[in-house]
C-alpha cells in the first residue's frame, strides 16, 4: 500500500470515527470471509458497520479524537465496528456473534470519549434499546399522574356504587 492509498484510509477511519456514537474493537482472527460478510450485514441493519483496518492506520486516524488505547488492545488481526445509531443494539450484535463464533474476541471499546474493558462492552449489550428506555421513562413519568387519577376517581365511583345501591333497593321494595 502506497502513503497516498494510506493516507485515504486514515482520512476514510477519521470519518467514521467522528461520525460513530461508540466504537467497539475486536480480533478476528480464524473467521471466514462469509462470517465477517454476515456480520457486516446484520451491524448495517442496526446503523453500524465493520472495518478491517491496520492498528497503525488506526492509531493514526484516532490520534487527537479518541482516548489513548493501550498497545495491548491494538495487536493482532483487528475488526473496527462502528455504531452510528444506538450503541447498545450494536453492542449486542457484535456479542451474539461472539458467542456464537469463538474466533471473534471482543477487546474493548470506545463510549462517550472513554475507553472501555471487554467486560463493560458486555454490560453495554445487556441495555433494552432505545425504544424501550423510552418506554420504561414515560411509564415511570406517568405512573404518579395515573395513580392521583385513580385515587381522585376511586371515591366517586364509590359514592356512585353506593347510591346505584340504594336506588336498587328501593325499587325492590316498592
Amino acid at each position: 500500500m502506497n502513503k497516498q492509498s494510506k493516507g485515504q484510509v486514515v482520512s476514510d477511519i477519521r470519518e467514521r470515527i467522528m461520525k460513530a456514537r461508540a466504537i467497539f474493537l475486536t480480533e478476528y482472527k480464524g473467521l471466514k470471509v462469509g462470517e465477517l460478510t454476515n456480520l457486516r450485514r446484520e451491524l448495517r441493519a442496526k446503523d453500524g458497520d465493520l472495518k478491517i483496518v491496520k492498528n497503525t492506520l488506526f492509531q493514526l486516524a484516532a490520534k487527537g479524537i479518541l482516548p489513548e488505547i493501550g498497545k495491548n488492545v491494538l495487536t493482532g488481526s483487528t475488526a473496527v465496528m462502528f455504531s452510528y445509531g444506538d450503541p447498545a443494539a450494536v453492542a449486542k450484535q457484535i456479542v451474539g456473534f461472539s458467542k456464537s463464533h469463538p474466533f471473534m474476541v471482543i477487546k474493548g471499546g470506545v463510549f462517550d470519549n472513554n475507553f472501555v474493558v471487554p467486560d463493560r462492552v458486555l454490560l453495554l449489550a445487556t441495555l433494552p434499546d432505545r425504544e424501550t428506555l423510552v418506554g420504561m421513562l414515560v411509564n415511570t413519568l406517568s405512573a404518579p399522574i395515573s395513580r392521583f387519577v385513580y385515587a381522585v376517581a376511586s371515591p366517586i365511583a364509590g359514592l356512585i356504587t353506593v347510591l346505584n345501591g340504594i336506588k336498587q333497593n328501593k325499587q325492590t321494595k316498592n
